[in-house]
C-alpha cells in the first residue's frame, strides 16, 4: 500500500507538471476562481495539489480559505475529484458556504440538525459538506460511506490534543487528498504539531514518544524547560508544510496601531481582586513547599485567578449586583469618540458574557447600533451578524465573546478593542486577526483594557 502511494503521489506530481509548466504564472488559474489571488495564494494552492496531503500555516488573514477553495477546484480540474469534505468549528459552516459560493460555482451543503436530516444531507448531491468537529464522531460511518476524495481541516488547532475523542476520529477519516489549515500550528507544545501531521502523514514525524523524546528538553524533575534541534523538524516538515508570516508577503496590508489603556481599580475592585490574590498566594506558597499540589487545590487555584481576571473587570463578574469599574466608562468615550463622531466601525471582545452584557447596556444608552455573537447564537444565525455588521450602516460595533475570535471576516471594522487580555497571546492575536486581514483597506486600531496594578498587567 506504501509503495502503491508514493507511485500515486510521482504520477500525480507528472500530470501537475504537464498541465501547470509555468507554475503559479500558468494560464489555468487565470480563470481557477471569480477573483484574482495574490502569487502567494497560487503558490499555496500549487503547494496543496503538488503535495496531495499538506498543512498550511499561513498567518492568520492571509486567505488560507481561499487557497483551499483553489486547491480544491484545481485537483477537481487535474485529478477530477467530485467529493469535498471541509471540517470546521461550528461558528464558520456558514462562512466557508459563503465564501464558496462567492468564489466558484460549486453545490456546497452544510451537514446539521437530528440523526435523519443528517442522514439525507449526506445522500444529497454536492461537490462540498460542511460539518463541525463535533459531528465528526457521531457521522464517521456515514462519512466513510460518502467517501470523500478531499478533506479540509479548518482552525485544525482543535485536533491539536491528540487525547480527545474528536482528534483520535478524524485521524480515523481517509481520503486521497488532504489540508490542514491553521494560523497557530503550534500553542504551547511540540507535541501539538505531532498531532496535525498525523493526520496529514501518520508516519512522517515518527512515534509520538521518540519524537517528544529527540526534541524535548527536560530538567532534574521532568519538567520540560526548552526543545533542541526545531531546525530538523522545521526541515523534515519542508515537503509537507507551508507557512507564510504577515511581513513576508504582505505589502498590501495596512498598518496597524496598537495601544494599552492602562485604568486603574476601583477600591471595590482592588478588595475583591486582593481576597482572591490571597487564596492564590497561600497555595502557591503551598506548592513551593512541598513541590505539588492535589487536585482540588490546583482546580482552587484556577478559580482564584480566574476571579482575579474577573474583577480586575468590573466587580459585577464576581458578585453579579455591583457595578465598578472604569473601563466601561473608558469604553464609552472611546466609542463616543471613534464610532459616534469618527464614523468607524468597532469590534469588542471579552472573554466574559457577563461583560458583554455591560456593554450592551452602554451601547444601548448612547443609541449605538450593534450586533452581539456569543456561545449561544446558533451557527445559522452567526453569518446574519456578520452580514449586518458590513452592511448596515447603522450597525457600528460588533460585540463579541472568544466564541468570535475564531474565523470570522470583520473587516468593515477598523477598531478592535479588548475588554480583557486572555492568557495565550495566540488568542490575542486571532481576535485582532479577525479586522487586520486581507481585504481591509485602512489602519487597524487596536485598544487593550488593561486593569493598573493587578493580574492583567502581569499577563
Amino acid at each position: 500500500a506504501y509503495v502503491a502511494e508514493c507511485q500515486d503521489a510521482a504520477h500525480r506530481r507528472a500530470v501537475v507538471d504537464a498541465r501547470l509548466p509555468e507554475g503559479v504564472a500558468s494560464p489555468l488559474f487565470d480563470a481557477l476562481l471569480k477573483t484574482d489571488m495574490y502569487p502567494y495564494q497560487r503558490e499555496g494552492a500549487l503547494f496543496a495539489v503538488r503535495t496531495g496531503r499538506c498543512l498550511l500555516g499561513d498567518d492568520m488573514g492571509l486567505g488560507k480559505t481561499i487557497q483551499a477553495i483553489a486547491a480544491a477546484e484545481l485537483m477537481a480540474e487535474l485529478f477530477q475529484i467530485g467529493r469535498v469534505l471541509i471540517i470546521s468549528p461550528t461558528s464558520l459552516k456558514y462562512q466557508w458556504k459563503a465564501e464558496i459560493e462567492k468564489f466558484c460555482n460549486r453545490t456546497a451543503q452544510v451537514v446539521e440538525g437530528l440523526n435523519q436530516q443528517r442522514r439525507e444531507f449526506y445522500r444529497s448531491d454536492s461537490f462540498y459538506k460542511l460539518i463541525n468537529y463535533e459531528l465528526v464522531a457521531r457521522d464517521l460511518d456515514r462519512i466513510r460511506e460518502w467517501s470523500p476524495d478531499l478533506i479540509i481541516l479548518d482552525e485544525a488547532q482543535r485536533i491539536k490534543n491528540w487525547k480527545t475523542r474528536t482528534a483520535k476520529t478524524v485521524k480515523e477519516l481517509e481520503s486521497t487528498f488532504a489540508m490542514v489549515l491553521t494560523g497557530t500550528p503550534i500553542e504551547n507544545r511540540i507535541e501539538e504539531l505531532h498531532s496535525l501531521m498525523e493526520f496529514v502523514d501518520r508516519h512522517h514525524l515518527g512515534p509520538l514518544y521518540r519524537f517528544v523524546h529527540n526534541h524535548k528538553v527536560l530538567d532534574v524533575a521532568g519538567k520540560v524547560v526548552g526543545y533542541r534541534d526545531l531546525e530538523k523538524v522545521r526541515h523534515s516538515l519542508r515537503g509537507v508544510m507551508i507557512r507564510r508570516k504577515k511581513n513576508e508577503v504582505l505589502k498590501q496590508l495596512p498598518e496597524r496601531i496598537d495601544q494599552n489603556f492602562l485604568v486603574p481599580l476601583t477600591p471595590q475592585q482592588q478588595a475583591l481582586h486582593d481576597e482572591y490574590k490571597e487564596i492564590v498566594a497561600k497555595l502557591v506558597a503551598k506548592w513551593r513547599r512541598y513541590r505539588f499540589l492535589c487536585e482540588a487545590d490546583q482546580r482552587r487555584l484556577q478559580i482564584a485567578l480566574a476571579m482575579m481576571r474577573m474583577a480586575a473587570d468590573n466587580t459585577y463578574l464576581v458578585d453579579h449586583e455591583t457595578i465598578h469599574g472604569p473601563k466601561l466608562e473608558e469604553l464609552e468615550t472611546l466609542l463616543k469618540e471613534l464610532v459616534v463622531e469618527g464614523g468607524e466601525k468597532a469590534v469588542v471582545f471579552s472573554q466574559w458574557l457577563r461583560m458583554t452584557e455591560l456593554i450592551e447596556n452602554i451601547l444601548e444608552k448612547n443609541g449605538i447600533g450593534y450586533v452581539h455573537l456569543n456561545g449561544g447564537v446558533p451557527s445559522k444565525k452567526r453569518g446574519g451578524l456578520m452580514k449586518q455588521f458590513k452592511e448596515d450602516p447603522a450597525c457600528k460595533v460588533f460585540l463579541s465573546t472568544d466564541a468570535g475570535g475564531v474565523g470570522l471576516n470583520l473587516q468593515s471594522g477598523s477598531v478592535v478593542v479588548n475588554m480583557d487580555i486572555p492568557w495565550n497571546p495566540a488568542v490575542l492575536e486571532q481576535r485582532i486577526g479577525r479586522v487586520h486581514r486581507m481585504g481591509q483597506d485602512r489602519t487597524v486600531r487596536v485598544v487593550n483594557f488593561i486593569s493598573r496594578a493587578s493580574i492583567e498587567e502581569r499577563i
